[in-house]
């Protein structure tokens, strides 16, 4: 099991409430509030070699935006799931606009007592949820029990490409819920989490939070608040220092 150490301790706040949202929109600027955008999100489907005939499990799936996706470009099966009702209804009717409902279903359900059979699923994919979960080790058990044998699950979450120091847990407890970003731990502890708690293995992909360039986040934020984002990432210091993210395929 992971160290306790890995984590600071304390309860992470809803989704809705916390504030790591804030520090991403806020303290560094973006309006895409997972790490890496949709640039990102784009670069973990490619590793997966999505096909038509595959069962997907979107995990903590939001506004079902991923899934959509998912249905549209690789003709998959795709099932999302996510705490906030909110978020469910709007994933269906985005889906519904997008011309998918007969691929794409979605159920409001809790990411560590899922509600579906053993080996159900090719692929699950889940995006920036662990670091708002208490029991991130039940959450990566369900993953991999409800994914087939030979399948793989991908992880994208921010990630601290070394150990924090406390000038920046400082600068950071001014911006953000400190019960969020405790939750944030290195690339070596992420892999840890899910070779520990039964994945045959893991690779890891690391990235600096902004490593796509200017252009992508253009397209990801708009021109104006692109150059908000990279003025204000480069000019604090500890955040280009310590913070990146990174994509986690795990092995069943």
């Amino acid at each position: 099991v992971i160290q306790q150490e890995f984590f600071f301790k304390g309860e992470c706040c809803e989704e809705e409430s916390c504030d790591m949202f804030d520090f991403m929109s806020d303290h560094i600027g973006l309006k895409v509030l997972h790490p890496g955008g949709i640039d990102a999100t784009n670069t973990m489907l490619g590793y997966l070699n999505l096909h038509k005939g595959q069962k997907v499990l979107d995990i903590a799936c939001g506004k079902g935006r991923t899934s959509v996706e998912i249905a549209k470009k690789y003709g998959c099966t795709v099932v999302g799931f996510d705490i906030l009702e909110k978020s469910i209804n709007d994933a269906k009717e985005f889906a519904i606009k997008q011309g998918v409902e007969h691929l794409v279903s979605f159920f409001q359900a809790d990411a560590e007592r899922l509600p579906f059979d053993d080996n159900e699923f090719d692929v699950t994919i889940a995006q920036a949820m662990l670091i708002l979960v208490n029991h991130k080790e039940k959450v990566v058990r369900e993953a991999l029990r409800v994914l087939k044998p030979g399948g793989t699950s991908a992880w994208i979450e921010l990630s601290w490409k070394k150990p924090i120091d406390d000038n920046f847990k400082t600068d950071a407890s001014k911006a953000i819920c400190g019960k969020c970003i405790a939750n944030v731990v290195t690339f070596d502890n992420w892999s840890e989490l899910f070779e520990n708690n039964g994945f045959k293995y893991v690779n890891t992909h690391k990235f600096d939070m902004i490593h796509r360039g200017f252009s992508k986040m253009v397209a990801d934020e708009g021109f104006l608040n692109g150059l908000k984002v990279m003025y204000k990432y480069m000019t604090r210091p500890a955040i280009p220092e310590f913070l990146g993210y990174g994509i986690y395929l795990s092995y069943k």
